[in-house]
Formats: C-alpha cells, structure tokens, sequence
C-alpha cells in the first residue's frame, strides 16, 4: 500500500463493510468521501476484495493485474472490429487493409500492456479507479461497435443487437461510478460513429449516441441539484474543480505544458515518479506554453489531414490514415477532463495517460504498418526489420517496466527515488518519513519530516508527525508542542486532539484525556481510535456500560481494529461475560496473530483466572 492506499483503503471503514454499499443511510457518512458516490463501483470493487482477503495486499494487485490484461484485450478487440466496420468492408473492397488488422491490433495491445507509464494504474492500488474505468470504458465502447455491425448485417437481428446495445450502457453506467474520465464515452461514441460508419450524423446514429449523452447529463443534473440559478452555478463550479483555487485558464496554460511531459514519457519513459513537483504557468504567452500549444495544435492538425487523406486515397493507405486520425483524436478526447479547463489540485499524474495511449499506440502500430512495406512471409505485415524492430521496443518497453515495478517493490527507496527528482515537493518527504517510520528508521523519519515541514511550514501533516516520533521517543513535551501547533494551524484537526489525548492518558491524566478523546471523536466521524481510547477512559473509570458503547462504535467504524476487541473483551470480563470475553480475544488474534495481549488473556481465561 502506498501514499492514498492508506486513506482510501487502509484506513477507511467504507470497505469493510458491505452494508455500506447495499444500504444508502449506512453509506451516508462517506457520501463526499474521495468521491465515493461519484466513484461507487470503483469503492465497491476494493470492498469485494476485502471481503474475500483483508488486507493482503496480493489479492488487490491480482485484481488490478487482471484489469490491465482485460483492457489490453479490449485494445486488441477495438483494433479488430475497426476494420470490420462499414468504411473497410464495403468502402475498400479492392483494399488489402483487413489483413494489416492482426499486425496493428496485436502491435497496440502489445504496447499498451507493457509500456512503463501504465504502472502507476497498475501497481499503485488505489489507482484501480483510472484502470477499471478505462476497461470498462473500452468494454462499452466494443460492445457499441458490436452492435452497430450486427445491424450492417442481412437480415433482423434486433435481439443480438439489444444485448450488446445494453451491455454498452451498462458498462458505461459503470465505468461513470468508477471515475469522471468515463463521461468523455459519449463524445468518443459520437466520433467513431462518424469516421467509420455512418460518415455523417445520421439521425439514426445520432439518437443513439444521444441516449449516452443523456445518461451524462442526468447524472451531472443530480450531483448538481440545487434551489436557485445561483446555487447551480455554484455547485458547477465546485463539481468542475478538485481541491484547488486555480483559475481555470492557468490551469489549460500549465496543462499545455503537462500534455507534452506525457507525450515525452510516452516515447522516452525516464523519469518517472509518483509525486511530481511541476511549474505552475499563469500565461499563455510564456514561450515554453507557447511552443507546446504549437506542438498540440500541429498533432491534431495531423489528424485532420490524415482524415483528409482517408478519404482522399481509396486504397488501404486511406484506411490506415484513418485509424492515425482516429488515434489521435481519442488522446485529445479521453484527455479532456483532467487537462483542460476542470482544475485539479494535482497538475500531472501519470495514471491520468492509462485510457488516452490507448489511441496513440493504435496510431503508432497504424503508422507502423502504413510506412512498414510488406512481409513477403506473412500477409499484412510490414518488412521483417520493421517487425524486430518492432519487437525490440516491445522488449525494451517491457525492461523498464519490469525495472520500475521493482523500485515499487521498497517503499523507503522509492520515496528515496521520488525525493530526489522531486527536491522542492513537501509531500514526498512526507510519503519518506512516513517509509521510514514504518521501517523502524525513526531518525531517518524525523529529517524527512523536518524537510517536509521547511518547504511547507503551512502545512500541519509535518507536526503531526513529528509529534508522534516524539510520543514515540517519550518526548512529550516537544510532542504536545508539535500537536498544539498543528492545532493553531487548523482547529477542527481530530487527530491532533487524539493524539494529546494519548499523551494525557500516559501521564494519568485521565480527565484531560477524556475531553482530547471526546473531541477527536466530534471532529473525525469516521475516525475508528478515538472511540477506542474513549472506551479505555471509560474502563478505567469503571463504566463499563460507557465503555461497551465506545468499543461498539469503533468497531462499526474499523471491524479489524484487533486492539479494541482485546479492549472490549476485559471490559466483558469485569463485567462477568466470559464467552463473549474469549470471543473477543479469539477475533483479535485472528486479525493479528501477533497480538500477545489477546493470547495472554485467552491464556489466563484457560486456567479459570
């Protein structure tokens, strides 16, 4: 687990427990957690896991793993129906194209499969989110093609049609409570129907890509809904933003610059990290925004002209020059939403690339067939060197990919990594310290958090943090220090007050302890410890009652918080529940088979003490 791992997976009840998402009013605390009604099906997905794993990390990346190999098929599969469309088969009869359609979709999935870029959605857990909306996404848009060749077909085939035509919508519905990026399909629908079928908006094509158009638009009227003109207006311009006050025009001007950084990585992936530090632009007439918005216009002006040329030349050159144009287009419409004018906080992210290189690499292995030659040896693809040469980058491809998983594989020398290319970003000396103190390396954790705090003393995580080394090292004077200034920053900080509540507790100052508890528990709902340590108080103070209720709520909250099943099960026992009591403790140890506590209160149980 990394970095949002921890919060969105870890930490949060949402995922352990599935009534969450079976029952509205259950799930109602989390309605604005990470997007989570936004996001339903992604969240649903990592919940299933937990059910069926915990949190053992190898079944969360086996499910990841398997999206990644579906989505690559679904490349596969979208090549492959492309020239089974009306605009090959029966604009190209003469044409040798179809037999090109093996070479360029295995070429494009093989691309897409292996390229380095793709591992932040792969590998990074949470990620999930831009891999499965991007697999079903390609899911939706395949059984749309499905269909609509069904319907070229001799003959009525409405019910073979329906299916796929529903399975389409069902699998965009999906892929829009999974991530945001799936509200693009519409638009992507919209131009394939144009380029390869119907060459023209048709009214038939046209209502059909509009009942798309209206699933977004009705989902977009929902999570809008308010009293006045005013109130929507507001609530559009939070729902088109993210955790940023960016004007939206800086954001398109820094945008510009990110998009080539993607297309860099895209052919030279080196330096690549998790967390990037990256310049901010507040003009579009700076000239490093100046000449990536030239660069920009001058591959979409490529596109145009290969789709002037498709239509130009009625031999299979004209078809490859279609399936570059449609390539392209796809990157610039799958991108529209995180770089455009919809401000996120973060400016670049790699896994945001995950569905975009889809079209560029169907336009690479198209451009690598168009300019190829041919086989003699095997029909429909390019010259042998063309081919090794092909496959070499493949390889290649595949070695950086293999050599940044094993960097994943260390989180310490990752965020060591990280912390290098991204010098000036107190976020990733944060993600360290946090590594390190995982690791032990309480020191090592202290300096990264110190640097942490140097390049953002705004920030209160650093105090946080440094305030729990501390407590940790029984300094708790520097640590109360540290907390009560992270609490001058932001008030409503809960686990601040948990924290010097922890610290009251060890001294024996219960009263003290008590109120820090109570308040953490006001301030962070959906925070599991405090109501732990609000029990504990409560058992010592010998109100038991109290005591059971806190237990309750922490466990609703963290089902696998082995500490307050030891906790529950010694107020049970004071109050003479034994069962329930052995219970308890048994739960604890089969959460943590380590937690000597519970095995020492099972043991005393045993022999009747």
């Amino acid at each position: 687990f990394y970095w949002d791992d921890y919060i969105s997976i870890v930490r949060i009840p949402l995922i352990k427990d599935l009534s969450y998402f079976t029952n509205m009013e259950s799930g109602q605390a989390f309605r604005g957690y990470g997007g989570f009604v936004s996001r339903f099906f992604g969240y649903f997905t990592f919940a299933l896991n937990y059910r069926f794993g915990g949190l053992n990390v190898t079944g969360y990346h086996v499910v990841n793993i398997t999206i990644h190999l579906l989505a690559a098929l679904l490349v596969y599969r979208l090549t492959s129906l492309t020239f089974r469309t009306p605009y090959f088969s029966a604009a190209r009869n003469n044409s040798t194209a179809e037999s090109r359609a093996g070479f360029i979709a295995l070429l494009a999935a093989l691309l897409f499969i292996v390229h380095p870029l793709q591992t932040q959605a792969v590998t990074y857990i949470v990620q999930r989110l831009a891999s499965l909306a991007s697999m079903l996404y390609l899911l939706s848009l395949t059984s749309y093609i499905r269909a609509r060749l069904i319907q070229q077909e001799p003959g009525k085939h409405y019910l073979a049609a329906g299916v796929w035509f529903a399975a389409a919508l069902l699998s965009a519905l999906l892929a829009m409570k999974t991530k945001q990026i799936a509200y693009t399909l519409p638009f992507a629908i919209l131009m394939y129907e144009f380029l390869f079928f119907t060459r023209q908006l048709k009214k038939k094509a046209f209502a059909l890509v509009m009942a798309f158009l209206l699933v977004v638009l009705a989902t977009l009227a929902i999570k809008l809904s308010g009293g006045t003109l005013g109130e929507i207006i507001s609530n559009l311009d939070k729902a088109t933003r993210l955790q940023t006050d960016m004007s939206r025009w800086d954001y398109l001007a820094t945008e510009c610059r990110v998009i080539v950084t993607y297309l860099r990585l895209l052919l030279f992936p080196v330096g690549q990290r998790l967390d990037y530090d990256y310049p901010l632009y507040d003009t579009f007439l700076n000239p490093a925004v100046l000449l990536s918005g030239a660069l920009l216009c001058s591959l979409l002006g490529a596109a145009v002209y290969s789709q002037y040329l498709s239509r130009k030349e009625a031999d299979e050159k004209g078809i490859l020059h279609s399936v570059i144009a449609f390539g392209i287009f796809w990157f610039f419409i799958t991108l529209s939403i995180e770089s455009s004018v919809i401000p996120i906080v973060d400016v670049i992210v790699e896994h945001r690339m995950y569905l975009p290189s889809v079209g560029l690499f169907m336009a690479a292995a198209a451009f690598v067939s168009l300019y190829g030659g041919t086989n003699p040896r095997i029909p429909g693809w390019p010259r042998t060197w063309i081919v090794a040469g092909a496959a070499a980058v493949v390889i290649l491809l595949a070695g950086l990919t293999v050599a940044r998983n094993q960097l994943w594989r260390d989180e310490v020398s990752f965020w060591e990594d990280n912390a290098g290319k991204s010098p000036q970003k107190a976020r990733v000396f944060m993600n360290l310290g946090r590594a390190r103190e995982r690791r032990g390396n309480l020191a090592g954790a202290e300096e990264a958090y110190r640097t942490a705090s140097t390049l953002a003393p705004d920030q209160t995580d650093a105090s946080l943090n440094l305030g729990l080394i501390y407590t940790q090292s029984g300094r708790f004077t520097e640590a109360l220090a540290e907390f009560k200034a992270a609490l001058a920053a932001n008030p409503d900080l809960g686990e601040a007050h948990n924290n010097i509540g922890k610290i009251y507790g060890t001294l024996g100052q219960f009263d003290e302890a008590l109120k820090e508890f109570l308040q953490a528990a006001k301030l962070e709902t959906t925070m599991a410890e405090p109501y732990n340590n609000i029990g504990y108080i409560y058992a010592l103070q010998k109100r038991y009652p109290d005591a059971l209720n806190a237990y309750e709520k922490c466990l609703k909250l963290d089902p696998d918080y082995d500490l307050a099943y030891v906790n529950r099960g010694m107020a049970l026992l004071a109050t003479n529940r034994k069962d329930e009591a052995l219970a308890d403790f048994r739960r604890a140890l089969k959460i943590n088979p380590s937690n000597a506590e519970a095995a020492e209160q099972l043991q005393l149980a045993g022999q009747g003490r």
